[in-house]
């Protein structure tokens, strides 16, 4: 890789930000508060770091051949023979989506192993009658209980592991050649574990906003971090690891392929990022359906760092994973929180105050009048930012669809704090209060408490 193609980006994305908040600087003179600029653009610094500190790291190659440190990149080694895998999937009460969901996995049927996890219809019978293997458990397990006793059922010479939902499908049109090749070279490597990328389809503004977010999560955030990536809720591991990784798990459906990932890393082993293998997966429609997963998202990351916390801080200060496990996660995501909701908060109150500019009269106008060119200097900047994203970031074949979006980006980044602080409000209350604040849809209220109370950190690792 030339230097200019990965630093120029980086220099290009400097340049344009200095000189939009030299333009404000320039705009507001001696009226400018640095405090409040500050304040105002929290989260944009946050966000603008990041992704300068990601888009060169996105053109390091991570994997390696198993047992050769240093060995040349994996597409320039010999691929060996396709060992044994499995396909699994948890399914609960899916009698309705069977037919929707057996014609996508219809190739890969003789890989394929389900788990009925105490379904109230006639979800394994129906499988089971369409020839599919299925395994039934009871109680209700939630995911990653059934996926355990799942996976300690397969046969013993089943050597990867992929792990699905049920409402992925695969972007290729030779789906099962495509994912044996990318198989063939997670087998070969010294990987414990592999990332897909995922995409999110549909035309709406919600649905576009969550597909650019998907972008940026896999394209920026998991393709900047060779060898200690993160895993989603469709993952390939190998079947060792996935296997010693339950027996550590608390077993939570809260951000379960979080937990699996901090496991992993904090046990040494590796977790790599494929953009070649492409599954396509539902993002939620409604706003209401957004907001209870995003508040089960970081209900779920909170829990699984406080759980993770005593292995987590003995990654190396000096490396990637402990950008991405200590500072991102931990420092920007966690401890920033609190700052990111002031910020947002202060944005706010800013912009109904400029709003007010016309009724106010003497210093209480210029007030107002400089509060406007703050507000707008702040979603102008991270609009850029979004700008940069888009341009350097998003695939092609999808900027056209993306590009609607640049404009609002900004708001529904705002509006995101809302949820992510019910999520972590929900963890602090659950611990000292015994409930939760909102109710999301993941689990019940008391096998929740029993759970949370239940789990203990695992120091042992």
């Amino acid at each position: 890789m030339k230097p200019l193609a990965k630093w120029g980006p980086v220099l290009f994305s400097l340049v344009l930000m200095a000189l939009a908040i030299w333009l404000e600087w320039s705009m507001l003179g001696e009226r400018g508060s640095l405090l409040l600029f500050s304040f105002l653009n929290l989260i944009l610094f946050v966000d603008f770091f990041d992704f300068i500190v990601r888009l060169p790291l996105r053109h390091t190659e991570g994997r390696r051949v198993r047992g050769a440190s240093g060995a040349a990149p994996l597409d320039q080694q010999d691929k060996g023979d396709l060992l044994p895998y499995a396909i699994v999937a948890s399914l609960y009460n899916a009698e309705g989506e069977l037919d929707e969901l057996l014609p996508r996995l219809r190739p890969f049927q003789q890989n394929v192993w389900f788990v009925d996890d105490a379904s109230s219809d006639r979800t394994a019978a129906h499988l089971r009658q369409r020839g599919w293997r299925c395994l039934e458990v009871s109680p209700n397990k939630k995911k990653p209980a059934a996926l355990r006793q799942l996976v300690a059922q397969l046969p013993a010479e089943v050597e990867t592991v992929l792990v699905i939902d049920p409402d992925i499908y695969f972007d290729a049109e030779q789906p099962v050649a495509a994912l044996e090749k990318t198989i063939q070279h997670f087998q070969v490597s010294d990987g414990a574990a592999l990332s897909p990328r995922l995409l999110v389809d549909g035309s709406s503004a919600l649905e576009r906003y969550q597909s650019f977010e998907y972008c940026l999560t896999f394209e920026l955030t998991r393709q900047s971090l060779p060898g200690c990536s993160a895993t989603s809720g469709i993952a390939l591991y190998r079947r060792a690891a996935l296997e010693r990784t339950f027996e550590t798990h608390s077993l939570s459906v809260y951000a379960e392929d979080l937990e699996n990932a901090m496991i992993l890393i904090s046990s040494g082993e590796r977790i790599d990022y494929d953009r070649r293998l492409v599954m396509h997966t539902e993002a939620p429609k409604r706003w209401r359906s957004w907001f209870s997963q995003r508040v089960g998202w970081s209900f779920g990351l909170i829990r699984a760092y406080h759980l993770c916390w005593p292995a987590l801080r003995r990654l190396k200060l000096v490396s990637a994973s402990a950008y991405q496990y200590l500072i991102y996660l931990g420092l920007f995501c966690l401890l920033f929180h609190p700052l990111k909701l002031l910020s947002g908060g202060l944005l706010l109150a800013s912009l109904l105050f400029s709003l007010a500019a016309p009724w106010f009269e003497g210093a209480l106008s210029d007030a107002a009048l400089t509060t406007q060119v703050s507000v707008a200097g702040v979603y102008v900047r991270y609009t850029l930012l979004v700008f940069l994203a888009w341009l350097f970031i998003v695939p092609a074949s999808e900027k056209r669809r993306m590009l609607a979006v640049i404009p609002t980006y900004f708001f529904y980044v705002c509006v995101l704090l809302i949820p992510t602080t019910a999520g972590y409000c929900n963890w602090y209350s659950l611990r000292f209060l015994g409930r939760r604040v909102y109710r999301d849809h993941y689990q019940e209220e008391s096998a929740l408490r029993c759970q949370f109370y239940r789990s203990v950190a695992p120091e042992t690792l």
